[in-house]
């Protein structure tokens, strides 16, 4: 596997379009399954997310919270390869934890 295989691992709030591949946790708003769109807000900014195929929407709904895994198209667009909802996720929790670290 090469280093195009990963994904950077990153805040959404520090997303610049510029990666290859990411990994972002935030909360899912604006989705519309039929134009396969939504938007992941962070805490200060939001992803516009496009995704491939219908079935990658089925079980999702706004307010979810989501790790996305996906190919940057502009500053603020994500092409969506793999999605996983976080149930139970406390989002709160993992930004102090993320300050807290310095990352």
């Amino acid at each position: 596997m090469s280093d195009e295989d990963f994904a950077q691992e990153i805040i959404l709030e520090n997303f610049t379009g510029l990666e290859k591949k990411v990994s972002v946790i935030g909360v899912l708003k604006e989705l519309n399954k039929e134009s396969l769109k939504a938007k992941l807000t962070g805490k200060t900014k939001s992803l516009n997310l496009e995704f491939e195929e219908k079935e990658q929407l089925k079980n999702l709904k706004n307010d979810d919270t989501l790790r996305v895994i996906g190919v940057p198209k502009e500053s603020l667009s994500l092409k969506v390869e793999t999605v996983h909802e976080l149930k139970d996720f406390d989002f709160q929790l993992f930004e102090k934890v993320r300050k807290a670290e310095g990352k």
